[in-house]
């Protein structure tokens, strides 16, 4: 069947977001007289949705603490996050044009992440993209997050189709198109925490320009 639909990741995928993440998070990190995180900590943390990032950054500069530390934590990074969403985060190259061709084309495109809404529509409105997606599912907005395929699922029926593909940067990606069913791209740049041959993905792209010549190759 044709594909007529293409679901997207946000961070390490569309926008280089790693560096507002960080600074964010080191600010609630600082404030409890923790070190901060490198750029390469914070990579490897990013995927899994905030309250996963801030346990991860917790861990790798101390104890994590209690739930209830954790929480706070992770509200005080969300709090400030939203309102300094893109100030570090440029869109990766080719991804307007790109976007913009593939919707001139026909194709209906959404977005799955397993970022919380409020800084997925912070970032997607602060970098001019929010315009191009008929369906944006983020991980608070589901009760099933990637690398769970009903979380491709349920965005696939936000967009009101079934033939598409999942294009992304990590193994939670990749894993979460398997379990939908749907065919999937992964691109070489992102977060991915593996080499990009053990993603598991249909097709690796170097660079996000290479998206509409993959998708005739699928």
């Amino acid at each position: 069947m044709a594909i007529d639909g293409i679901v997207f990741d946000l961070d390490g995928t569309l926008v280089d977001s790693v560096h507002d993440i960080r600074a964010n998070l080191n600010l609630v990190l600082e404030g409890i007289r923790r070190r901060p995180l490198t750029t390469d900590e914070t990579k490897r943390a990013i995927g899994h949705g905030a309250q996963a990032l801030v346990e991860k950054a917790l861990n790798l500069t101390g104890d994590a603490g209690s739930a209830d530390i954790i929480d706070r934590c992770t509200r005080d990074f969300l709090d400030l996050y939203v309102r300094n969403p893109v100030k570090m985060t440029p869109v990766f190259s080719g991804v307007p044009d790109v976007l913009g061709r593939l919707q001139t084309d026909g194709f209906v495109l959404g977005v799955c992440t397993n970022k919380p809404e409020d800084t997925t529509r912070a970032v997607l409105d602060g970098l001019g993209l929010s315009g191009y997606f008929q369906a944006v599912a983020c991980g608070d907005m589901v009760p099933h997050r990637k690398p769970d395929g009903r979380h491709v699922i349920t965005t696939l029926e936000m967009m009101g189709t079934r033939t598409a593909v999942m294009v992304g940067d990590s193994e939670a990606d990749m894993a979460a198109a398997r379990d939908a069913g749907i065919q999937s791209i992964a691109v070489t740049y992102g977060y991915r925490h593996c080499p990009p041959e053990d993603l598991d993905s249909d097709l690796l792209i170097e660079r996000f320009s290479d998206l509409p010549d993959a998708l005739s190759r699928l």
